[in-house]
Formats: C-alpha cells, structure tokens, sequence
C-alpha cells in the first residue's frame, strides 16, 4: 500500500473543512430559527389579553 500523494491529502482535508463548516451552518441556522420560535411564542403567551 503505498503513501497517499500531498495533493490527495489536501482535497481530502478540504472536503472534511467545507463538510464540517456546513453541518455548523445548518446547526446555527435550526439553533437560532428554535430560538426564535420559542420568543415568538413566549411573548405571544405573555401579552395581555
């Protein structure tokens, strides 16, 4: 079995970077729009009626 080439280790680092940058984009993203949605009701519950 021989060495991977720099070049091969590279694209391969680069593919796990862009991976991971997107899975903490979707992450934030469902994280602020919960919490959004959680103040939306929260102030909707607490104004008088």
């Amino acid at each position: 079995m021989s060495a991977p080439r720099p070049e091969d280790m590279r694209a391969g680092f680069t593919g796990l970077m862009v991976a991971l940058v997107l899975l903490a984009v979707i992450v934030l993203t469902t994280v602020t729009m919960t919490n959004r949605h959680f103040e939306a009701e929260g102030a909707h519950a607490e104004s008088p009626k």
